[in-house]
């Protein structure tokens, strides 16, 4: 008998680990068979944020190096700069991004949702590796739902692949997963095994497993990412001793601030601070942090010294409905939507800890998905464009979708991979 594009979808689901062991509920999502097809437009905003956003970030991670020499870096600006990239990061990070101002992660996450036909990033973060494994799934999903004579991008699987046998062809990557973050297990097991897949030698632990202590070796010389423990550890001195003696490198180095919103806030500069302006100017040429900040809606660092410039900023924009967000935090944690603050009522912030971004209207798609009991059902679903940057180029996206304007991984969320035009 012939599978139904519903049982397709389940089957891979299942079978990729993602549903086993009793984990249909703990890690649901609604089934859909979309696959989102870029436009030739939307395409080409993609490429050119991700050659402005390498140019930027480069930069940022120069001025974080700077700004850790207070000999030198001296004043205001340099004290709103060290205390913005300091925001929500354990201490033991703090001294860990400072090292190695030239390196920079192989893949680079940026969200965004589209409003009006365009692009509009909303949060950067060049840390976080959850979302890693997910491409895999949805990937494996279109590929099955898709003529081979579509056009994918690379995926992010065959990226890391591609960049270890350039540059650690006789390493093994190594992947350590913090007890915080066990939720994405399933997803981290599923990219290893594809990277297996590709000949890329593997070793998977979690901090949850009772022999974790025996799986860091003297020999593992390249991991995937920097783990971010809670409380004291005795991994964590490990990692962090390797890691500032050169002896682990990180295809994902452990550069927090690369996923601060507080940091995109410093970035886009709506307050229109001269000094910071001057500094960001300095270490970022071209006309790179124009041309990305052409794609970032207004966004407002609530800090002290600001805030006779930011009550003036929402005078000036009266009406305009704010999205409320803690600096670091997962998902959508900490956000506050449709906020139409009053100038001179700061309710819920803290210094260095919010920021504000403008509203935009998330254009509705009407995306097909299948109930509980497998019937294809239409509705208004609202998106999160998640891209992949390989340095400059877009190595992967995949896409969130949810019926309520507040779009993250959910139970009641549709998520789905797409094709190039």
């Amino acid at each position: 008998m012939v599978e139904t594009q519903h049982e397709v979808i389940r089957r891979i689901v299942t079978d990729l680990g993602i549903w086993g062991e009793g984990r249909e509920m703990s890690h649901k999502f609604i089934l859909s068979p979309e696959v989102y097809p870029f436009t030739e437009d939307e395409y080409s905003q993609l490429k050119t944020i991700g050659q402005s956003l390498y140019v930027v970030m480069q930069g940022m991670s120069q001025i974080v190096a700077f700004s850790e020499d207070q000999r030198i870096a001296k004043g205001r600006v340099w004290d709103i700069i060290r205390r913005v990239t300091k925001i929500g990061i354990p201490r033991y990070h703090r001294r860990l991004q400072v090292q190695f101002p030239e390196q920079y992660p192989i893949l680079f996450k940026v969200d965004m949702l589209r409003s009006e036909g365009k692009f509009w990033i909303v949060e950067l973060d060049g840390v976080n590796t959850h979302g890693f494994g997910y491409t895999v799934l949805l990937n494996s999903i279109r590929d099955a739902l898709t003529s081979r004579a579509s056009r994918r991008l690379t995926g992010i699987a065959a990226t890391i692949v591609r960049h270890m046998r350039e540059h650690w062809r006789e390493e093994e990557l190594f992947c350590f997963v913090s007890g915080n973050s066990r939720f994405y297990d399933p997803y981290y097991r599923l990219l290893m095994r594809e990277l297996e897949h590709s000949g890329i030698s593997t070793t998977y632990c979690g901090e949850w497993w009772a022999e974790h202590g025996e799986k860091l070796k003297e020999w593992h010389h390249v991991a995937l990412q920097f783990p971010i423990f809670r409380g004291g550890s005795d991994l964590q001195k490990i990692f962090t001793e390797r890691c500032e003696h050169g002896d682990l490198v990180f295809l994902i180095p452990p550069k927090t601030f690369m996923g601060s919103k507080a940091v995109f806030a410093l970035l886009k500069n709506s307050v229109g601070d001269e000094n910071v302006e001057a500094v960001l100017r300095q270490y970022i040429g071209g006309d790179s942090l124009d041309t990305l900040r052409s794609f970032m809606p207004a966004t407002y660092l609530v800090y002290p010294e600001g805030e006779r410039a930011v009550t003036n900023a929402l005078r000036e924009r009266e009406g305009v409905n704010w999205v409320l967000k803690q600096a670091i935090s997962s998902g959508m944690k900490g956000t506050k939507l449709s906020l139409n603050i009053a100038p001179d009522a700061f309710p819920y912030w803290q210094p260095h800890q919010t920021i504000l971004q403008e509203e935009l209207e998330n254009d509705p798609l009407a995306l097909t998905f299948y109930d509980e009991e497998g019937n294809m059902r239409i509705g208004t679903w609202f998106a999160r464009f998640t891209a992949h940057f390989h340095f400059d180029e877009l190595a992967d996206m995949d896409v969130t979708a949810r019926q309520d304007k507040l779009v993250h991984g959910a139970s009641d969320c549709l998520m789905f991979g797409a094709t190039l035009p």
